[in-house]
C-alpha cells in the first residue's frame, strides 16, 4: 500500500488546518471519473471547537531524484543531488482501478487537475517537514525527516543499481568511454511503512536543460525553476572539479622516458 499525503497540509504549509469557510484544495472534481471516497481522518473540530474541518484529501505520490553517474567499469561513481521533488496523482487515492489516482503522470493537461492550475509537485524538503511534523517520522530532536528516513534508502538503491550493472556479464562501459558523466532521473514509491521502492530509471539526454524541469509552469513552477538553476550550477561545478582532477592525475603519470 502506498504512503499517502494530505495535500491540504502541503498547500498550506505548517501548522495544518484552516478555519471553516477558507477554501479547500483548488480545482473541481465534478468532471473527473468517479471514485470511492478516499480514506481520511474523521472530521475533527476546527480551531476553538469551531465547525468541522473537511476530511483530508489523500494522494499517492512518487519521489523524483537525480544523480550524475560515471559508468566506467574500473571505477563507477555516482553523485546524488540534494534536490528532488514529489509528484502527486491528479485524483485522490482510491483502491479502485482508476489510472488518475494511481499513475502520477496522468491528467497532466487536465483543465482542473493538470499541472498548470492544480499544484501537484513539492520539494522533498516539504515532504520531510510533513513527515516530521504531521506524522512524527525521523529524529524527534530535529533534522530533515526526508534525509533521515528516505534518502539513505535511495542511496542504497543507487548502489544496488551499480552492483547489478557490474555483475557478470558486466554492463558497465570501458574506462575511457565510461568516464563521461551521464544524467539519470529516478522515480520512487514510498509505501505505508516508509520503505522506498524503485519504479524506474531514466537516462536524461540533451544539454544542461535536460532535467525535465525547464518547462515548469503553474503552481509549483517556481520551485522547479529554482531547482533547475541549482542543478545546472552544481553540474557545471562537478564537471570542472572532475576535469581538474583528471588533468592532475594525467600529469602525475610518468612517461616511458621518465620511468625508472
Amino acid at each position: 500500500t502506498p504512503h499517502l499525503v494530505d495535500r491540504d497540509c502541503l498547500v498550506r504549509g505548517w501548522p495544518t488546518g484552516h478555519p471553516s469557510g477558507e477554501g479547500g484544495a483548488s480545482g473541481s472534481s465534478s468532471d473527473l471519473p468517479s471514485a470511492e471516497p478516499p480514506p481520511g481522518r474523521p472530521r475533527d473540530r476546527g480551531p476553538g471547537n469551531g465547525p468541522p474541518r473537511p476530511p483530508a484529501q489523500l494522494f499517492k505520490y512518487n519521489v523524483r531524484m537525480w544523480f550524475m553517474g560515471s559508468l566506467a567499469s574500473i571505477s563507477p561513481s555516482a553523485w546524488l543531488y540534494d534536490d528532488g521533488h514529489i509528484d502527486l496523482s491528479g485524483v485522490e487515492w482510491t483502491r479502485a482501478l482508476l489510472p488518475g489516482a494511481h499513475v502520477t503522470n496522468q491528467l497532466r493537461g487536465h483543465t482542473t487537475r493538470g499541472h498548470d492550475n492544480f499544484q501537484r509537485e513539492w520539494d522533498v524538503r516539504a515532504l520531510g517537514q510533513y513527515l516530521k511534523l504531521k506524522l512524527g517520522i525521523g529524529n524527534p530532536e530535529g533534522g530533515d525527516a526526508f534525509k533521515q528516513v528516505l534518502r539513505p534508502q535511495i542511496v542504497f538503491i543507487i548502489r544496488a543499481i551499480f552492483r547489478a550493472l557490474s555483475t557478470s556479464p558486466c554492463s558497465l562501459l570501458p574506462d575511457q568511454e565510461g568516464r563521461k558523466l551521464k544524467r539519470f532521473g529516478l522515480d520512487f514509491l514510498v509505501d505505508s511503512k516508509f520503505k522506498v521502492w524503485l519504479i524506474e530509471v531514466n537516462v536524461l539526454k540533451g544539454g544542461l536543460k535536460g532535467y525535465g524541469l525547464s518547462g515548469a509552469n503553474g503552481p509549483g513552477g517556481e520551485m522547479k525553476s529554482a531547482m533547475y538553476r541549482r542543478m545546472v550550477h552544481e553540474e557545471t561545478a562537478l564537471k570542472r572539479v572532475l576535469k581538474e582532477q583528471y588533468l592532475s592525475e594525467a600529469a602525475d603519470v610518468p612517461t616511458s622516458g621518465d620511468a625508472t
